[in-house]
Parts: structure tokens; C-alpha cells; sequence
């Protein structure tokens, strides 16, 4: 009796798993979730000895109650993306 891989067929899982297996995922932060955050303040500030400016982002920047530090990973269209420490504002 003749097998599918006798005739170059094979069984849809084995075809699935040779096609993923060159895939790796990668991090895009534009495609992770997001949620709103928590008890955070109105401003953040930038760390003691620098200046905000019109000219330039500022990363990390500083809760004025706490001093935890956000720290940016990018920006588009006037919307940055922050990394904060794990469960912090929410």
C-alpha cells in the first residue's frame, strides 16, 4: 500500500510546520497592546540637568512624585510610545 509522501503529498500539519519553521516572530510595538494608564501624572518631567526644548524629544523622563523614569522607545505622528517598570500605572 502506497503512503502520500510516496507521491510528494503530505498530511497538512507536517506542511504548516515546514513553512513556520524559518518564521521567528519579532517585536513590532506598534502591533502590541496598549492600555491607558493609571495614576499617572498629569506631567512628566524631564531628569534633573535637562532642559525641555522645542527641538527635541526627551528620554527618560521623570514622575515628579515618585521618580520613576518612562522611557521612550518611539514616536510617530506627535504619539510616543513609553516602557515603563512592570506593573507601574496600572
Amino acid at each position: 500500500m502506497k503512503k502520500l509522501s510516496d507521491f510528494g503529498l503530505y498530511p497538512i500539519p507536517v506542511l504548516i510546520m515546514i513553512s513556520l519553521g524559518g518564521c521567528k516572530p519579532t517585536y513590532n510595538p506598534y502591533n502590541s497592546p496598549v492600555r491607558s494608564a493609571e495614576s499617572a501624572p498629569k506631567v512628566f518631567m524631564p531628569p534633573k540637568g535637562i532642559n525641555l526644548d522645542d527641538i527635541s524629544c526627551k528620554s527618560p523622563m521623570v514622575d515628579p512624585n515618585d521618580e520613576t523614569e518612562i522611557v521612550m522607545i518611539s514616536a510617530i505622528n506627535g504619539e510616543g510610545l513609553y516602557v515603563v517598570s512592570a506593573g507601574k500605572y496600572g
